[in-house]
Parts: C-alpha cells; structure tokens; sequence
C-alpha cells in the first residue's frame, strides 16, 4: 500500500494518471479512497493507492523522472499601469514590474 498527497491544481483524474499511468484507474482510486468520480480533492489531503504492478509502465516513467500530473493551468493576470513618463509597469500576480 502506497500513499500520495496530491498538490495544488490537481484532481483525481491527475492522480490517476500520474500514480497509474492510466485514466481507468480513476475508479479504482475512488473506490480505494472512498471517493466519488465527481468529488473534489484539495492539497495536502493523502489518498491511498495499491502498489505498483509490472504493468504500471507509464507510472513508473513519471516516478523515475520525479514528474507530477496537473491538469490545471496556472492563469498568470496581468494589468498594465501607465505613469507620465514612458514607464509602464506591470502588475503580474501581486508582484510591479517595471518596464
């Protein structure tokens, strides 16, 4: 029996993917986590996972490479603040750029 905590961005359909290396496996992740295909999961929460058989090649793949699955995107917002010279400054995610 293995453990995973899932990180921000991810859902169930990731973990499957990235612990499994197969979209099937979804219904056996919920089952295992007493889980609804349609249920949320947040970061931090740990979700139990059967070992890893000769047949988890992709899975395997993305362990060797420490590689995680996200199937969020990351929106990046930004808005441009004109001042009186030619400086413009760029507000991206909480943080001035000045240009």
């Amino acid at each position: 029996m293995r453990k995973v905590t899932v990180i921000v961005g991810q859902n169930i359909m990731d973990i499957a993917m990235q612990e499994y290396g197969d979209a099937d496996a979804i219904v056996e992740l919920c089952d295992m986590n007493n889980l609804e295909l349609d249920d949320d999961v947040y970061a931090g929460q740990v979700l139990l996972l059967r070992d890893l058989t000769e047949s988890d090649e992709v899975a395997r793949y993305y362990k060797s490479k420490s590689m995680m699955v996200s199937s969020t995107l990351s929106m990046v917002t930004e808005e441009v603040i004109a001042t009186g010279s030619e400086e413009i400054i760029v507000m991206n995610n909480d943080s001035l750029i000045g240009i």
